[in-house]
């Protein structure tokens, strides 16, 4: 019986503790600004870029608006590759969205299937 009361205690003592910290989480948290992104098409004039005179929580100027349409769900995106050499490893990555396209791992050569 005095078991029993120990662990509703503990288990009550524990939500009570999760509870005042989840809330002095969220009174000292800073509230995050939502930052307009744009995208531009290689090659135009008008970038999205913030300039140093604008502060952080300020969106850039929008560029134009693009008919650009997003690519199907499951589609590779088209870029440039970069090819990264270590002593460990050697990885292809693509620069539209940062893919990983190809890992070799230099220590643990074997036949590929």
């Amino acid at each position: 019986m005095m078991e029993n009361q120990r662990l509703v205690l503990f288990i009550l003592f524990t939500f009570s503790v999760f509870m005042l910290y989840e809330s002095w989480q969220r009174e000292t948290r800073p509230s995050a600004q939502p930052v307009a992104i744009t995208a531009a098409p290689a090659g135009t004039a008008g970038t999205a870029v913030p300039t140093p005179t604008q502060s952080i929580g300020t969106a850039p100027s929008p560029v134009a608006p693009t008919a650009a349409q997003p690519a199907p769900a499951g589609a590779l995106q088209k870029g440039e590759i970069v090819r990264v050499e270590t002593d460990l490893y050697v990885a292809d990555i693509i620069t539209a969205g940062g893919d990983l396209r190809r890992l070799d791992l230099l220590a643990h050569r074997g036949p590929v299937d």
